[in-house]
């Protein structure tokens, strides 16, 4: 209660105890019946999957819509994933950064992964990155290392197998296995 009257927050304010997991579970449950088929939400990021199929016949033309030979058809398909979907956020009251929006792009940039109608695949910006890493001399150094590596995970077979040795190196004796 104000002396201008009752007042609620309308946004999550920077640094309340749970905001950020408040906000995730608040942009899931806007979009909770297209997870996973169609989207899912990270933070404030959400995802919409493209089509599985570009609708190719056998001499390579696209199948267009009926009615419109000039649409094909998988376009028209993800457009109207994204309008079901923004449709749910504008009926719940949220708002998009239109510098930030990114709609229908072939391949996007998401936490350090290429994402496309191909599949994932690591940054090559972050690969370079792991690759010009210096030896760590230090627990600490070897911590951030082991951080890198971390993003890279889906993509190392066996990767706590591979990376366990480097993880449980107590500090005293790492030393001697940095040699």
């Amino acid at each position: 209660m104000t002396p201008l009257g009752l007042k609620h927050a309308t946004c999550l304010l920077m640094g309340f105890t749970n905001s950020l997991p408040e906000f995730q579970n608040c942009t899931r449950f806007i979009i909770q019946d297209e997870i996973p088929q169609t989207a899912d939400a990270f933070i404030d990021d959400i995802a919409i999957k493209g089509p599985k199929s570009f609708y190719k016949d056998k001499n390579g033309n696209f199948e267009t819509i009926p009615g419109n030979p000039s649409i094909r058809r998988f376009i028209w398909e993800h457009i109207n994933d994204i309008h079901r979907i923004l449709h749910k956020f504008k009926c719940a009251g949220a708002t998009f950064s239109p510098k930030k929006t990114q709609i229908a792009v072939p391949q996007a940039l998401i936490l350090g992964q290429n994402c496309s109608i191909h599949g994932r695949t690591p940054d090559s910006d972050k690969i370079a990155k792991l690759l010009n890493w210096p030896r760590p001399l230090t627990v600490h150094q070897m911590r951030g290392f082991l951080g890198l590596c971390g993003q890279f995970r889906i993509w190392i077979k066996a990767y706590t197998e591979v990376i366990w040795p480097l993880s449980v190196i107590e500090p005293r004796f790492y030393d001697y296995w940095c040699r």
